[in-house]
């Protein structure tokens, strides 16, 4: 029984992993030029197979690079943003957290260089600026260091105010306020319009919507409590909390933590200041219509309406999280999600909470499944003592939408369309939902394909199925759903017309495959004619093997900026490059002092750089250079950069370093190779 259990599962397996995949877009590689390209699934190369990179994985608007140059592309493969720029620093989908805006350059290695686009490509701040970036989606800024000013654009690029400072840091509880480093170092807190939040004392300032202000209490004593005061300055919300969130219709999420900052703390205020939620949770987070807090061990999770009434009694277990348009379940926080599934840690009642607030009550059963809002729920109920259980359909009110039950229950294309198996045994049937009807053919297998076209299998033969159900094409060799190569050569080849739906494969003619269309119409077509396959061997990295065992330097953006006028190098001794050159050595080079030392001095003098930490550049620098016979370190060059600013400042790094003890063979001074990999990083 085991062995035939473990069997459907795998069936059902593949046939979710299709499912979650449905229609998406992929990168492909062309093994003959190893370049890479976008195709969707349904075969149609989107974006053609010329490029070194593209990024993100493709989506609404994402990135391709070639020949050291940027482009943008739509989600159809349409260029957005043509091959003009070195680098383009967006945030995809629509450039979403840039506001619609991207920061671009076409040489980040010349001074004020960087400039910022439009989504639609249009220049809205010209290329003359050491950093620029986006405040919200009607406020842009920009600095040359030259000036130490800041200058303020809004949409169209128009100029509205200079005020002097260093940098713009963002606000953690919106885009409508945000800080700015002045030349005195001291962060003052404005709004959008450009204002001091609070002018008669411009450090207390925190965040403000014209209504309330939330100020910091005592900020030249170091006591960073946060509160909030009304027009009139009276105090709503107390002096005694780290951070604010926005919660539902006006309310604020306020978190503190204890005198040893081991514990946090959240509470809900409106805006009045009035209590909605008690302080006993570590966690309180939001949908668009309830509050869903943890308790302070965050093992159990209420939840309450606007109005802080529990809506669900007792405790309850955080179990998933769905987005609503992909079948993805996740843990992570850090994305807002649509709908969530909570089960009642006492008495195990399941229930589905929906982006629409509606609640679904899933009780008698121990699991479910959710695909879209245009799906049921397929809902089960284990058996622990047989170990299987049986699955039936729900709405979201909770009703069964079968009469019946059944083990195993996957979805189709068509919201009316199922597949399922009546008993552990049972083979595949299609069940047909608006008249409740199971087809009388069954199969030890079905797979919905990623075009929308599925593969049956019976006991000797494969079928090759349209959306209506229709058989187009039948063999007795195994059936299976493209993969790159295929549909690579497909196109290549043009063998047939239409869209490459599917493939058969003999292994005694391998590599040569059947192509299938969607009129069951097939050609043969042996990928040798079109790709040339060449044997890689993989590249030689020069971080694979380190010259110390140290820990590897990681910098982050708190260690301080580049100095903006850097002194001169001195000029290192070069040494006599006729002596041979030592990998590795019986005794290898050491900083004077050891490891320890060496890592206090990268803290002391490596910074990061403000091009590299204004414009999102993160990465790992390689610096590679030769330890003399005297200690000395020549030929000192970047092996592996990442730009803005980081290559150069490891560089000089490493150039600053004293004399090293020389590496030593049989007890002899020798030339060693030394390598540094220096982690540029943004917390």
């Amino acid at each position: 029984m085991k062995r035939i259990r473990l069997k459907i599962i795998m069936v059902f397996l593949v046939f979710a992993f299709c499912l979650s995949a449905q229609t998406k877009k992929r990168v492909f590689v062309d093994e003959s030029s190893q370049k890479k390209g976008v195709i969707d699934g349904t075969g149609n190369i989107i974006v053609p197979a010329i490029y070194d990179d593209i990024e993100p994985s493709p989506r609404e608007i994402f990135a391709g690079k070639k020949d050291g140059k940027m482009l943008l592309f739509n989600g159809d493969g349409s260029i957005r943003v043509p091959l003009l720029y070195q680098h383009i620093q967006a945030h995809f989908n629509n450039f979403s957290n840039q506001y619609g805006f991207a920061a671009v350059t076409k040489n980040d290695k010349l001074k004020n260089s960087w400039g910022m686009i439009r989504d639609d490509g249009k220049i809205i701040i010209p290329e003359k600026y050491q950093y620029v970036r986006a405040i919200n989606e009607k406020l842009l800024v920009a600095r040359t260091y030259e000036e130490k000013m800041l200058y303020f654009f809004n949409e169209k690029g128009e100029i509205l105010k200079k005020i002097p400072g260093n940098i713009v840091e963002p606000h953690d509880v919106d885009n409508t306020c945000f800080g700015i480093e002045g030349l005195d170092h001291k962060t003052n807190i404005y709004n959008s319009d450009l204002e001091l939040i609070t002018p008669n004392d411009p450090m207390s300032g925190y965040w403000t919507n014209g209504n309330e202000t939330i100020l910091r209490s005592d900020p030249n004593k170091g006591n960073y409590a946060l509160g909030m005061v009304n027009q009139k300055g009276k105090t709503i919300i107390p002096f005694e909390y780290q951070s604010f969130k926005h919660g539902l219709d006006g309310h604020w999420i306020c978190k503190k933590s204890n005198s040893d900052y081991t514990q946090e703390t959240a509470v809900v205020y409106d805006d009045k200041g009035k209590v909605i939620i008690p302080e006993d949770n570590i966690q309180v987070i939001t949908n668009q219509h309830y509050y869903m807090t943890f308790d302070k061990t965050n093992d159990f999770v209420s939840l309450y309406d606007k109005k802080g009434k529990k809506v669900l009694p007792g405790k309850y277990q955080y179990s998933r999280a769905y987005t609503r348009t992909k079948n993805e379940r996740t843990l992570d926080w850090s994305y807002f999600y649509n709908d969530y599934e909570l089960k009642n840690k006492t008495t195990g009642e399941l229930y589905f909470l929906q982006q629409n607030g509606k609640i679904t009550s899933l009780n008698g059963f121990t699991q479910f499944e959710y695909f879209s809002e245009k799906y049921p729920l397929i809902a089960t109920k284990i058996n622990d003592s047989l170990g299987y259980g049986r699955s039936t359909l729900l709405d979201f009110d909770g009703k069964k939408l079968l009469d019946t039950t059944y083990n195993s229950i996957a979805y189709s294309h068509d919201p009316n369309m199922y597949f399922v198996q009546h008993d552990i045994n049972s083979k595949v049937q299609i069940l047909n939902l608006p008249d409740k009807k199971i087809s009388e053919e069954k199969y030890l297998q079905a797979i919905w394909m990623l075009n929308d076209f599925y593969i049956l299998q019976k006991e000797k033969e494969y079928f090759l199925v349209n959306q209506k159900m229709e058989k187009i094409f039948a063999s007795t060799l195994s059936i299976g759903q493209p993969v790159n190569i295929h549909y690579i050569t497909f196109q290549k080849a043009k063998a047939l017309k239409g869209k490459l739906i599917a493939v058969v494969s003999d292994y005694k003619k391998f590599p040569v495959f059947t192509a299938i269309n969607e009129y069951g119409d097939t050609a043969s077509i042996d990928p040798r004619k079109y790709e040339n396959i060449p044997v890689r061997t993989p590249e030689k990295k020069v971080e694979e093997k380190f010259s110390e065992p140290f820990k590897e330097i990681v910098v982050t953006k708190e260690m301080g900026i580049l100095e903006e006028n850097p002194k001169p190098l001195e000029k290192i001794k070069e040494q006599d490059s006729s002596v041979e050159i030592q990998n590795f050595a019986e005794q290898m080079p050491l900083f004077p002092g050891g490891i320890e030392a060496m890592n206090e001095y990268i803290g002391k003098n490596l910074k990061y750089p403000v091009v590299a930490m204004e414009n999102g550049i993160e990465g790992k620098v390689i610096v590679t250079c030769v330890v003399e016979k005297d200690g000395t370190l020549t030929e000192c060059k970047v092996a592996k950069g990442i730009g803005g600013g980081c290559d150069e400042e490891a560089l000089k790094l490493v150039k600053s370093f004293p004399k090293f003890t020389p590496g030593k063979q049989k007890g002899e001074p020798v030339r060693v190779q030394y390598t540094l990999p220096v982690k540029f990083k943004l917390n």
